[in-house]
């Protein structure tokens, strides 16, 4: 069973990983966001990130605005 700590740092390292991913995603070029949706499959990353780590604001809030970048 993973310990408190474990748990907040990896909830770390999720958040971090997605603000990289915000900030790649606010670059306004298409080519990078059609490859988030067809390449890399973001959107569903996305759908389980937020199932994961529900308890997380945070991450639920980080996760809504890269889905907005997304549309």
């Amino acid at each position: 069973m993973k310990s408190v700590q474990d748990t907040a740092a990896d909830a770390e390292a999720i958040f971090r990983g997605l603000v990289a991913l915000g900030t790649a995603l606010s670059i306004k070029r298409d080519e990078i966001k059609v490859a988030a949706v067809q390449v890399f499959g973001v959107p569903a990353a996305l759908q389980v990130v937020k199932k994961t780590w529900a308890k997380e604001n945070r991450i639920r809030e980080i996760a809504a605005e890269i889905e907005a970048l997304l549309k």
